[in-house]
């Protein structure tokens, strides 16, 4: 997996979450159970880290959320 690379100045939260989501698209797409689901055919499948979804709790965890439904569903 390596370790983030300070040259590229992304933070350690943003290569975690890089990476996490490349092995979690990896696996869903190497599923064909998966990719047999209508929203895998229409390309409607969203991937969140659950740190984000579920471990911010109260006003900036929301604002995180908010803001990664907004990149989701307005801007594809």
């Amino acid at each position: 997996m390596g370790n983030p690379d300070p040259s590229t100045n992304q933070s350690a939260s943003d290569w975690f979450e890089t990476h996490q989501m490349k092995t979690i698209k990896q696996d869903w797409e190497a599923n064909a159970i998966a990719q047999s689901l209508t929203a895998s055919q229409e390309n409607r499948v969203y991937f969140a880290t659950f740190y984000k979804w579920n471990g911010l709790n109260g006003p900036i965890g929301a604002e995180l959320i908010l803001e990664q439904l907004y990149q989701f569903l307005l801007n594809p």
